[in-house]
C-alpha cells in the first residue's frame, strides 16, 4: 500500500473552498443549516472551511445557497429527515440529502427567489440573536408551496 506523509489531508476538493457553503452539524438530533462564505479578519477575507462533523453543500451563488438552506431549515424537511434518520452518530449525514429531492435552483422562478430571500431575512435576524416565529412560519409555507403540500 502506498504511504503518505503523516500530515496528509483527505476529503478535500473544490467543494471545500467553494464561495458559498450550506452547512449543518451532523451526529445530532436535528438539522439547523446555515450559509457561510468568507469571514473578515485583520488579515483580509478568509474562506471558512468546516470541520469533519459538519456536512456541506457547495455552491457558487449566494441566492442558490439560501434557497437550499431555507429548504433544509423548514419544519417539513427537518421532520422528514428525523422520521428516518435516528438521532446520534448517523443523523444528518450528507447521504440523507438523496431522500429530500431539492429542486434545482432557478433564479427566474419567483417562488425560488422568495425562498432565497426568506433565508436571508432569517439569517439576518439570527445574526442579531433574534428569532421571528412568523418569519419561520412564512418560510415553512413557501416550502410547502415548493413541494406542493397543502
Amino acid at each position: 500500500a502506498a504511504r503518505t506523509a503523516f500530515y496528509a489531508m483527505f476529503g478535500i476538493g473544490s467543494y471545500t473552498v467553494a464561495k458559498y457553503k450550506v452547512v449543518w452539524k451532523f451526529m445530532s438530533n436535528d438539522i439547523y443549516a446555515s450559509v457561510i462564505s468568507y469571514f473578515k479578519t485583520p488579515f483580509g477575507y478568509k474562506n471558512i472551511i468546516p470541520i469533519k462533523t459538519v456536512a456541506l453543500i457547495a455552491v457558487d451563488n449566494e441566492d442558490e445557497a439560501h434557497f437550499i438552506c431555507a429548504i433544509l431549515n423548514s419544519k417539513i424537511v427537518r421532520n422528514f429527515i428525523k422520521s428516518y434518520s435516528s438521532a446520534g452518530r448517523g443523523f444528518g449525514t450528507p447521504s440523507v440529502m438523496k431522500h429530500v429531492g431539492i429542486p434545482k435552483f432557478d433564479s427566474k422562478n419567483k417562488l425560488h427567489q422568495d425562498i432565497s430571500e426568506s433565508s436571508k431575512r432569517l439569517h439576518n435576524l439570527k445574526s442579531k440573536d433574534q428569532v421571528d416565529e412568523i418569519e419561520e412560519r412564512e418560510n415553512d409555507e413557501l416550502i410547502k408551496k415548493l413541494f406542493d403540500i397543502n
